[in-house]
C-alpha cells in the first residue's frame, strides 16, 4: 500500500544538451527567451559549464543526481528541460506530456524512458503525448505545479496547457485541478505555470500580480494558505528574473529552495528575509539557459519520486548514454 505523496524527494534526472539553442519554434508563447550575438558553440559552452557546476553544487548537497547525456541528432535545443515532457510519482507511475512545439516531441527519448523503467522499476506509463494530434498540450510539471501530498494540481491556463488534457491527467492520477488565467503585464498569458508558482513543503512563492482575476488570485492563495504553507507573494518585476521558478528538494539536512542566482537576487528583500526563515535556500547560476531557452533551474530538475527505495547512495551520480 502506498503511502501520501512526499512533496519533496531527493533525487533528480537532468539531461546534459549536446543542441542547446535559441528555439524560434517556442518563442512566440515564451516571452523570456533571447536571441544573442554570441556564437552558437560559445553559448553551449557556457551552458554546459553552469549545468556541470550545479550538478556538483546538488550533489555536494547529498541531492542524488543521474546524468542523462542527450544525443546530437536530431538537435534539440530545449534538451535540458525534461520536466516538461516527464513526471514521476510515488506510486510507481510515469507520466509522458504532450508538447506544443514540434521541435520538441523528440525529447521524449524511449530509450531514456526505457533506462528509467529499468532503473528504477516503474510499474506504470501514462503516455498523454497523442493529445498533440488534436492541439491539446500540457507539458508537465511546467504546466502543473503540484500540492503532492494534497492532491492539488495548480495550473495557469495557456496554450501549452489544456484543461482537456489536464482533467484526464486529474482522472488517472486522482488529482483535483485549480486552474486561472494569467497576465505577463503585456496582454499576454504566462507560458508555464512554474513561472509564477512554486510550492515548497510549508511555503510557498506565487506571482499574485500576474493573475488578473481577483476571485481567482483570492482562490489560489485561500487553497495555498488552508493547506498550512506561508504564501510569500512577488511583483512581475521579480517573475521575470524566475523569482518563482524554483523547486524544494530533500537533503540529509532537511529540505532546501533551489532557485537561480537571478531569482534570489530579483527577490525583494523582505521575502528573501522571510524565505529563510522557512527554508534554507541554494541558489545556482544558470543565467546563459535563462537568457537563452527562457527556462530556469526549476525547468531543468526532473524529480524521481521512486515506487521502492533507491539503491543509490545519497549524494551519488550515474551518467547514462
Amino acid at each position: 500500500m502506498v503511502g501520501p505523496e512526499p512533496q519533496s524527494c531527493g533525487r533528480v534526472l537532468m539531461v546534459r544538451p549536446a543542441a542547446f539553442g535559441y528555439n524560434e519554434e517556442t518563442a512566440p508563447s515564451n516571452a523570456f527567451q533571447k536571441k544573442h550575438a554570441d556564437e552558437t558553440l560559445e553559448i553551449r559552452r557556457r551552458v554546459w559549464h553552469e549545468f556541470d557546476a550545479a550538478v556538483q553544487r546538488l550533489l555536494s548537497e547529498g541531492i542524488e543526481v543521474h546524468v542523462w547525456d542527450d544525443g546530437p541528432e536530431p538537435a534539440k535545443p530545449d534538451a535540458i528541460f525534461p520536466n516538461n515532457w516527464l513526471s514521476t510519482h510515488v506510486d510507481g507511475t510515469l507520466v509522458l506530456y504532450p508538447l506544443e512545439a514540434r521541435v520538441r516531441r523528440t525529447e521524449r527519448d524511449p530509450e531514456l524512458v526505457s533506462w528509467l523503467f529499468g532503473r528504477f522499476k516503474f510499474r506504470r506509463l501514462l503516455d498523454l503525448s497523442a493529445h498533440e494530434k488534436e492541439g491539446q498540450y500540457l507539458e508537465g510539471t511546467g504546466s502543473l505545479v503540484l500540492d503532492r501530498p494534497g492532491k492539488v494540481a495548480y495550473c495557469a491556463l495557456s496554450s501549452r496547457s489544456d484543461p482537456r488534457v489536464l482533467d484526464r491527467w486529474a482522472r488517472e492520477m486522482g488529482y483535483r485541478t485549480l486552474t486561472f488565467w494569467t497576465d505577463d503585464g503585456h496582454g499576454r498569458p504566462v507560458y508555464h505555470t512554474n513561472v509564477i508558482l512554486a510550492i515548497g513543503s510549508r511555503t510557498a512563492v506565487v506571482v499574485e500580480k500576474a493573475i488578473p482575476e481577483r476571485n481567482e488570485r483570492n482562490t489560489l492563495r485561500e487553497n495555498l494558505e488552508s493547506s498550512g504553507r506561508r504564501v510569500h507573494a512577488l511583483d512581475i518585476e521579480a517573475m521575470c528574473a524566475f523569482g518563482a521558478n524554483a523547486l524544494e528538494l530533500s537533503t540529509p539536512t532537511g529540505p532546501v529552495w533551489v532557485l537561480s542566482t537571478r531569482a534570489w537576487r530579483g527577490l525583494p528583500s523582505p521575502v528573501r528575509r522571510d524565505l529563510e526563515k522557512d527554508i534554507r535556500v541554494l541558489p545556482l547560476d544558470v543565467t546563459t539557459v535563462e537568457d537563452v531557452g527562457g527556462g530556469g533551474i526549476r525547468c531543468m530538475l526532473a524529480e524521481l519520486f521512486l515506487p521502492e527505495p533507491p539503491t543509490h547512495k545519497v549524494g551519488e551520480t550515474s551518467r547514462s548514454r
